[in-house]
Formats: structure tokens, C-alpha cells, sequence
């Protein structure tokens, strides 16, 4: 067994010397002395330790930190650029839309004014046809509606036909046979 560097047969060796310095009585409070210094120096071997460990990780998490705001940057450099050129075609899509809906609105107004023109044509060949034929009509005689021949066939005793009785139900007294 190995501590701090010495064998088995040294610790023997240093531990007979120091009971024959010290003596019975004062060995025990040597022994308990080196025990808390022992436990001292390991505590500050493990804190020091530990702090040389934090301050690695710290200059590995500042430098993937470091790393990672480049990256960052790089990224939203990069999706500046796309955006600006996505922006570029849209606003070029937008122009050419603009350019096409003009052409088509133009095209359709002029369509849509022959067409009134055609229509403003038809009726005002519609409307003078119409307007002889009603300053026709009121130089011309009324034409009868209903013809006086048919009329007396129609009407007997003053009554219309709805109304008069057939000739069996008059010789009966209006009661059928």
C-alpha cells in the first residue's frame, strides 16, 4: 500500500520516530493535528481543482457562446439576404400583376363601351321604330275589340252567357228533367 508516495515499511519507520520525539501523550495530538491538516490540504486540493475544472468549462462555454453568435450573425445575414431577394420578387410579381390587371381593365372597358355603344344603338333604333309605330297608331281608327254580331250572340236578355239558362231548363222552370 502506497500513501502520499511512501511504502508500508516507511509510515512504520516515522511513526516509531515520532512516537520516541513526541512521546505517548503528545503523539495522539500530533496524529489528530496532521489528520485535520491532511483533511485541509485534500479540501483545498479538491476546491482548487474544482475551480481549474469551472474555469475550463467557462472558457469552453465562452468559446461555443463565441461560436454560436457567429453562427447567429451568419444566419440572420443569411436570412437578410433571402428575405431582401423574396422582397425584390415579390414587389416584381406585384409590378407585373399591377401591369397585367391595367391591360385587362383597359381591354374590358373598351369592350364594355362598344358594347354600350352597340346597345345605345339598338335602342335608339328600337325606341324610333316604336315611336312611328305609336304616332301610326294615332292617326289610324281604333279597331273593335268585340264585334257586334258576336256580341248579340253572346249576350241574350242583357245577361252574358255565364248567366243565361240553357232552353230545357227555361220550358222546365229552371228544374232539370
Amino acid at each position: 500500500m502506497d500513501f502520499l508516495g511512501f511504502g508500508t515499511g516507511e509510515i512504520v519507520i516515522v511513526l516509531i520516530i515520532a512516537f520516541l520525539v513526541f512521546g505517548p501523550d503528545k503523539l495522539v495530538d500530533v496524529a489528530r493535528t496532521l489528520g485535520r491538516l491532511s483533511t485541509k490540504v485534500t479540501n483545498a486540493g479538491r476546491d482548487f481543482t474544482r475551480s481549474i475544472q469551472e474555469e475550463v468549462d467557462l472558457a469552453k462555454e465562452s468559446k461555443e457562446l463565441k461560436e454560436l453568435k457567429e453562427a447567429g450573425r451568419e444566419l440572420a445575414e443569411a436570412v437578410r439576404e433571402e428575405t431582401s431577394s423574396l422582397s425584390q420578387e415579390v414587389k416584381g410579381a406585384g409590378r407585373e400583376l399591377i401591369e397585367v390587371v391595367k391591360e385587362e381593365t383597359s381591354s374590358l372597358s373598351q369592350e364594355v363601351k362598344g358594347a354600350g355603344r352597340e346597345l345605345a344603338e339598338v335602342v335608339r333604333e328600337d325606341t324610333s321604330s316604336l315611336s312611328k309605330e305609336v304616332k301610326d297608331a294615332g292617326r289610324e281608327p281604333p279597331t273593335p275589340i268585340l264585334e257586334a254580331p258576336n256580341l248579340a250572340a253572346e249576350t241574350k236578355n242583357g245577361q252574358p252567357p255565364e248567366k243565361q239558362s240553357l232552353p230545357a231548363e227555361s220550358a222546365s222552370g229552371g228544374q232539370p228533367g
